[in-house]
């Protein structure tokens, strides 16, 4: 018994001093490369008006488990060139309003379907440009706001609004992942007020805020033990993020049973929204239509769907793994909500989910979004980029 104990206990010391060794040649070799920290949120700064935004003048390297990419941005915190307020005469200009999906941090620049757009329409058209207004993590109220107190200046032509289906519950928060507070609506009466402005400074952002993140917002429920861990090792362990970045090793904890799979971007929770959110989001939008319009601007909505809405393959894993019952849980409620509301309200609508089936459903099936980071890979920005193409031809934008 006593022999079994020592081998158990210099088992456990061995495998103690291997932790801490890779522990100590991680933080040597990261700390000799220039790169943006893992968190989205190293890329902006506090905005007493908006919350955050990109920082300007970025130049660097973020990266994370399944992307790589180098992160630009002019000086006014934008991906892309810097264009005066005025345009060119006989020029047109479009811009473009939305979250992650729009800043498009996890692809390169060129593969951006922004960037992919302008180049399309320079091929037929050069008085034409792009203007990428995108900033991970904004909900509609957000980009209202922004679009009140800088877009109206570049006086854009057509703008398209790209929306995902957490915007939805975003437009209710007063705080957001990373310690940033927000702006926000809420109901006066039949009008809207906004609240939390100015926004306070940046909260502290540490282990004790992402369990009441995951609690409160994520899960409405207790996390485990597991989950615990998890976060408290990515916010003391860069060995462990290390680790925990990489695919394969991902895989293999999967499938020992001691992880689970990522699921964080489904829209199950979005079946549960209450009607107030659903008034107060159609209320954003159509206050930005107003806005719009009134600048001589037209809006466009650009759905984001989920892979839970177009990839079969992947929705059958789903709910093998999530037990959800889909006759409770309306996983295309957000798109029906959107078709609704621009059809009554005379807004286009550009919804890409059956283009994405065909494309998932093909004898070589491409992927579209990235497995854990649950955005467009290249091949969706290029996908995109080629609907928001067709919609302008077809709409005689080109001529």
């Amino acid at each position: 018994m006593r022999e079994v104990f020592i081998r158990i206990s210099l088992l456990i010391t061995v495998l103690i001093l291997c932790l801490f060794a890779g522990e100590l040649i991680t933080h040597i070799v990261q700390s000799s490369q220039t790169m943006f920290g893992k968190k989205l949120y190293v890329l902006h700064e506090y905005s007493a008006e908006l919350g955050w935004r990109m920082k300007p003048n970025l130049d660097g390297i973020y990266e994370r488990s399944e992307f790589k990419t180098h992160i630009k941005s002019n000086s006014k915190g934008f991906r892309g060139p810097l264009y005066d307020y005025d345009k060119k005469k006989d020029w047109k200009r479009i811009m473009i309003l939305g979250d992650s999906f729009a800043e498009g941090y996890n692809v390169e620049y060129e593969e951006l379907f922004s960037t992919l757009l302008q180049n399309s329409i320079g091929e037929v058209s050069k008085n034409f440009e792009i203007l990428n207004c995108g900033v991970s993590g904004y909900s509609t109220d957000q980009e209202l706001l922004f679009f009140k107190q800088e877009g109206y200046k570049y006086h854009p032509d057509l703008t398209f609004l790209v929306l995902c289906y957490n915007d939805v519950e975003g437009n209710s928060y007063n705080l957001a992942p990373g310690g940033f507070n927000k702006p926000f609506f809420e109901w006066s009466g039949d009008s809207l007020l906004l609240k939390n402005v100015p926004t306070p400074p940046k909260q502290n952002w540490g282990y004790k805020e992402e369990i009441n993140h995951y609690e409160t917002v994520l899960y409405n429920s207790r996390s485990g033990l597991f989950l615990r861990l998890k976060v408290w090792l990515s916010f003391n362990s860069k060995f462990y993020k290390l680790i925990a970045d990489n695919e394969t090793i991902h895989e293999l904890i999967v499938k020992l049973g001691i992880g689970h799979d990522d699921f964080d971007e489904l829209p199950v929770y979005a079946s549960e929204y209450d009607e107030e959110l659903w008034d107060l989001t159609e209320k954003l939008i159509l206050l930005l239509k107003q806005e719009l319009n009134k600048n001589g601007s037209q809006l466009v909505i650009v759905f984001v769907p989920t892979r839970v809405e177009y990839d079969r393959h992947f929705r059958e894993k789903f709910l093998e793994k999530t037990k959800i019952d889909f006759k409770k849980h309306d996983i295309f409620n957000v798109n029906s909500f959107l078709t609704e509301l621009c059809l009554n309200n005379d807004i286009d609508f550009i919804d890409p989910t059956s283009r994405f089936i065909e494309v998932s459903d093909s004898i070589s099936p491409e992927k579209i979004y990235l497995m854990k980071d649950a955005h467009w890979n290249a091949r969706g920005h290029k996908l995109v980029g080629e609907l928001l193409y067709d919609y302008l031809e077809v709409n005689n934008y080109l001529e």
